[in-house]
């Protein structure tokens, strides 16, 4: 198990290069969610995550196939997905968040998923939404047999920061 590196600060622990839009937000329910989600954001991008779930993936996708029937198998590697890549976002939350739960957390997302559009709640469904786990791995699959079009070298997310704006301005 990868070893709990609390890179996410919330609150008043905004870095000095990082944009705090957090006071927006008119409820405190809302101003909460709203920096889990950041939080979350940035322990998806960050490489530790990408080489855990990218290691997952590699370790397990050639279980999969496009059948309709679901094999034992997946079930396992279900479970061990959730023990490994959740639990390792649940300790970053955890270690930033006192209190933290991240089953109230998907339960909220649950009840409202317009709240949390695109690829942060496709991949935080793949938690508890069965389907989307098994989409994934489907997925990875086709990219990785060369079925499908693979974008990973034509697309690179970072984190941004206050110094890159000031970069174009000049």
């Amino acid at each position: 198990m990868t070893e709990v590196d609390c890179n996410c600060q919330l609150g008043n622990g905004i870095e000095q290069n990082e944009l705090d839009i957090s006071h927006y937000c008119l409820e405190t329910a809302e101003k909460s969610f709203a920096e889990i989600i950041g939080c979350i954001e940035s322990i998806i991008i960050s490489e530790t995550f990408a080489q855990l779930q990218s290691g997952f993936l590699e370790q397990h996708y050639r279980e999969f196939s496009e059948v309709e029937e679901n094999r034992l198998v997946y079930t396992e590697i279900f479970n061990s997905y959730q023990a490994t890549v959740e639990k390792y976002i649940e300790e970053q939350l955890t270690c930033s968040i006192p209190g933290f739960d991240i089953r109230g957390f998907e339960m909220e997302l649950e009840k409202q998923p317009e709240v949390l559009d695109g690829e942060i709640y496709e991949m935080l469904s793949t938690f508890w939404d069965f389907a989307n786990f098994k989409r994934m791995f489907l997925d990875y699959k086709t990219v990785k047999e060369g079925k499908g079009v693979d974008f990973s070298k034509d697309i690179l997310v970072t984190k941004y920061s206050l110094n890159q704006e000031t970069a174009f301005i000049q």
